[in-house]
């Protein structure tokens, strides 16, 4: 065989030991080595506490081409702060782990988290659909409760602000259902000035009303508005919970 016939052919196997189709040997033992990437986690979903986000997902029986691989590889968490916008690295947890708490998250600030599966070979998944949006749960101390047939207003870092002159992102006002906190954004066309009197609340911008609960009384709204779920502590404070509405 001549020099040039010798190189053609080392060049081609060494493109097929590339792809994966041949074996490779290692010592006395024969090994495949896969190039074949894992299938994407799936069910993505993030739950918001105080002080952290809890991310969990799931993993399908068919995510490894290559079984043997399978536990012994790595999960990335990527994170970023607007909706299918590019997604930054954030962690890697081993394989055995189904969560990770994110606890870098600043109060207000807004996280949405995909991620996805290394084998044991280095091969990286595509990354997964993206989480629901997700944030930390605010504390309203005792002595700032509104009063029956009242309401509060807030912003989602939990700071309060005056509702008659600014807008605001989250209002609380307590019924004879208990506590109720929402959305103050209308749903017709986002204004966040909307008043509570009567036991309704009333867009400024284009006259919608609402019920105390979020329900449309009057239009031009036509979707209700977004309600948060709470919780009373035995101290006497109220949680609110941002990531999972009702």
């Amino acid at each position: 065989m001549n020099r040039r016939k010798f190189l053609s052919t080392l060049t081609g196997v060494a493109s097929l030991i590339g792809a994966g189709s041949l074996p490779v040997i290692s010592g006395c033992q024969e090994s495949v080595v896969s190039n074949s990437k894992p299938l994407s986690p799936i069910n993505v979903k993030a739950s918001g506490r105080l002080d952290s986000v809890l991310l969990t997902w799931g993993i399908s029986e068919t995510a490894f081409p290559n079984r043997d691989a399978e536990g012994k590889g790595k999960f990335r968490i990527y994170r970023t702060a607007i909706p299918s916008s590019p997604y930054v690295f954030l962690a890697e947890v081993d394989f055995s782990q189904r969560s990770y708490t994110d606890a870098n998250l600043k109060k207000g600030e807004p996280a949405f988290y995909k991620v996805s599966v290394i084998d044991e070979n280095g091969n990286e998944s595509d990354l997964s659909r993206e989480s629901n949006e997700a944030r930390l749960s605010i504390q309203v101390e005792p002595n700032e409760l509104p009063t029956l047939s009242m309401a509060i207003y807030f912003n989602y870092d939990g700071i309060r602000v005056n509702g008659e002159l600014e807008r605001s992102d989250v209002t609380l006002s307590r019924t004879a259902l208990g506590f109720i906190a929402m959305s103050r954004f209308c749903t017709h066309a986002g204004c966040s000035n909307m008043v509570f009197q009567n036991q309704e609340w009333t867009c400024r911008c284009h006259g919608s009303k609402f019920s105390a609960t979020g329900e449309v009384l009057a239009s031009p709204a036509q979707t209700k508005l977004t309600r948060f779920k709470t919780e009373l502590l035995a101290n006497g404070s109220l949680v609110v919970n941002f990531t999972d509405a009702m």
